[in-house]
């Protein structure tokens, strides 16, 4: 077990679908207590912290894993934990991080203007815009506040990945602008953008970022054209056989002397409308049809 928390219910501990609440205290928070997960085996270490949000609907997390560091803010006004993190100080020496994901978000007339498909932000409405000034007053870092905040890294994430952000050529260009007020910036795939700049790109779906302690590459996952599911891959030398799974606990031994599907082992079906009520009198197709 990773972690010591009891799981939910009868849910044994190594039932690869049991649930196991972890609660996190953002209220008492404390930066030398503040671990979400840890396991020793791996290696993985993934610490939080709270940010800004409205009803404190946000938490920031930072991950380590041999050597390398990542942080996700969440939703968030610009704060003093986030910049904290990722400094990333260790003994009195800034080590940064490699990946720093922080959400960005344009000025408000530019939101409400996104908001109505409109094309020049002096046609929003005056509502609107003030609608959009309350939302960011309340939860989220507008595009200059965020270069202030990446001005103050030392050293700079390795790449800085803008989320909550509504994309195209218009809004990216005025937010480089922005962002360039306070540090020198470069775009996306620029993987040595040099001393004290920063390398910046924008979230979008599918997104994957492969980090090595030498590179750090931006690429797109690509789904079948025909599929319904992603076809799960492990990670190379963690599972041999199929069997090395935990069993989840709706499975039960079969007569080969493996484990077979037992759907309705935690489920209550005193509710359910079945397909057949008896041999002779039916609601609908069993096989699916």
């Amino acid at each position: 077990m990773p972690c010591e928390p009891i799981p939910v219910g009868d849910d044994p501990d190594d039932d690869a679908y049991a649930l196991i609440p972890i609660d996190l205290d953002v209220v008492d928070y404390d930066e030398n207590e503040n671990i979400a997960y840890q396991n020793n085996a791996t290696g993985v270490k993934i610490t939080y912290f709270p940010v800004i949000h409205t009803r404190k609907g946000s938490i920031g997390y930072k991950l380590e894993w041999n050597g390398l560091s990542m942080i996700y803010t969440g939703d968030t006004k610009p704060e003093t934990n986030s910049l904290k993190q990722a400094c990333n100080n260790v003994d009195g020496v800034n080590k940064g991080v490699d990946v720093f994901i922080h959400e960005m978000i344009v000025p408000a007339e530019i939101w409400a203007m996104k908001a109505a498909r409109l094309t020049d932000p002096d046609d929003a409405s005056e509502q609107a815009v003030e609608i959009a000034t309350t939302v960011q007053n309340s939860s989220h870092s507008p595009q200059g506040a965020f270069g202030y905040l990446l001005s103050q890294i030392e050293p700079r994430p390795r790449l800085t990945v803008a989320t909550h952000f509504p994309t195209a050529d218009d809004t990216v260009a005025c937010a480089m602008k922005s962002v360039g007020q306070h540090c020198r910036v470069v775009r996306g795939r620029d993987t040595l953008p040099g001393e004290g700049a920063a390398r910046i790109t924008w979230s979008f779906d599918l997104m994957v970022i492969s980090v090595f302690p030498e590179r750090i590459v931006e690429q797109q996952g690509k789904v079948q054209e025909f599929g319904f599911s992603a076809t799960y891959q492990p990670p190379p030398g963690t599972i041999v056989d199929p069997g090395d799974f935990n069993t989840p606990k709706y499975h039960y031994p079969d007569q080969s002397g493996g484990t077979s599907g037992d759907p309705y082992a935690q489920i209550d079906t005193s509710t359910a409308i079945c397909a057949c009520d008896s041999d002779t009198e039916c609601n609908y197709r069993i096989d699916g049809y």
